[in-house]
């Protein structure tokens, strides 16, 4: 039977166990964080470039960045069958 000098002393060990391993999820959290506030930095960059980008071209809103998708969706697509065309009429 175990005494209750022995029960405290892995009780002990335990609770050291569990204050090292909770150093280190504060460590890796607060790695996360500051990973994760760079990476906010950077897509609030990239959103402001591309806002850029875009009101240089004309386009102010999403229905318009919409619009253009589409229409470059399309004119990728009648170039799809034009080159489908060309390639029918060489060989006949």
């Amino acid at each position: 039977m175990a005494t209750i000098t022995h029960i405290i002393e892995r009780l002990e060990e335990k609770v050291k166990t569990l204050v090292a391993q909770n150093q280190t999820l504060k460590a890796e959290l607060q790695k996360a964080n500051t990973a994760n506030e760079t990476l906010i930095k950077q897509l609030e960059e990239q959103q402001q470039q591309f806002k850029k980008v875009a009101a240089s071209n004309g386009i102010n809103s999403e229905e318009e960045l919409k619009k253009a998708k589409q229409l470059e969706k399309q004119l990728n697509q009648y170039i799809q069958d034009i080159d489908r065309c060309i390639e029918w009429l060489e060989y006949n």
